[in-house]
């Protein structure tokens, strides 16, 4: 069930470790999943072709409704490096809610309901009849993210 309400909305509710490919350095990087609550690195190759990586106290995390950002502080240099293409800097981070407490009260009823209705009927589930519930999708309709929209 949490995986269903991860995957229906977009964003990770359980603490987990993302790391997520970009096709070059830039001051602002929207980060898919949600809720970031530590970056871990920011890895690329430098203009010598070695391995290297931002210092994490040059870039802060900024938070809106269902968006979050990880960008460099005003007045940082973003660096330079020659090597751009598809995957050519990692951005690892640790997304979800630390602690269970902090989960929104309707994203885990949401996940009760489903865990609930899938034992009820657990002679005839089909993933897609809970799904469909209209009470259960209006619970996690706010959290939903729509990216690229």
């Amino acid at each position: 069930a949490t995986l269903h309400a991860e995957h229906y909305t977009e964003q990770v509710w359980t603490n987990q470790t993302i790391r997520v490919g970009y096709d070059c350095l830039r001051s602002c990087y929207i980060v898919p999943r949600g809720r970031v609550f530590e970056i871990q690195s920011i890895a690329y190759k430098d203009s010598n072709g070695s391995d290297a990586t931002v210092d994490l106290n040059t870039v802060r995390i900024r938070r809106k409704i269902l968006e979050t950002a990880v960008e460099f502080m005003p007045g940082v240099v973003v660096p330079q490096y020659t090597n751009q293409g598809p995957d050519s800097v990692f951005l690892t981070y640790k997304a979800g809610y630390e602690l269970e407490s902090d989960v929104p009260s309707d994203v885990k009823l949401w996940i009760m309901m489903q865990a609930y209705g899938a034992y009820e009927h657990r002679k005839t589930y089909d993933e897609k009849t809970l799904q469909e519930n209209p009470l259960a999708i209006a619970l996690l309709h706010p959290h939903r993210a729509y990216w690229g929209a």
